[in-house]
């Protein structure tokens, strides 16, 4: 049999557990590094969180990957699986958009959220 799909839900929401811890510290570096109408549109923006949804599921599926035939798996390395695989996927994405032309500041405040502002 392919995967053990007993565990599937359980590793799947460990592991986006600790995605979720990974995006919570991404959303507090946001908030620091941003202008706060910056940050208040973003936090509001559809699109982030469906990057947040999209990212918690897909850490929590690659945490089941990683430990699914695993029967001594604790805990811990479920939610730490998700937590770097989600680290992983974000640092990936910030990599091949830090090529994006740079600009200063935001000459139109009612400019709508970047794809490179999620990251």
């Amino acid at each position: 049999m392919i995967g053990n799909w007993d565990a599937f839900p359980e590793y799947v929401a460990l592991g986006a557990i600790g995605a979720a811890s990974i995006e919570w510290l991404k959303c507090y570096e946001l908030k620091q590094k941003s202008e706060k109408s910056n940050y208040e549109s973003l936090i509001k923006s559809f699109i982030y969180w469906a990057k947040f949804l999209l990212f918690l599921f897909a850490s929590g599926f690659i945490a089941w990957a990683i430990n699914e035939n695993n029967p001594n798996a604790t805990v811990w390395q479920v939610v730490i699986s998700g937590a770097g695989a989600n680290a992983f996927a974000n640092k990936g994405i910030e990599a091949a958009l830090s090529k994006e032309k740079l600009f200063a500041g935001n000459a139109d405040k009612s400019a709508k959220v970047r794809i490179r502002d999620l990251f």
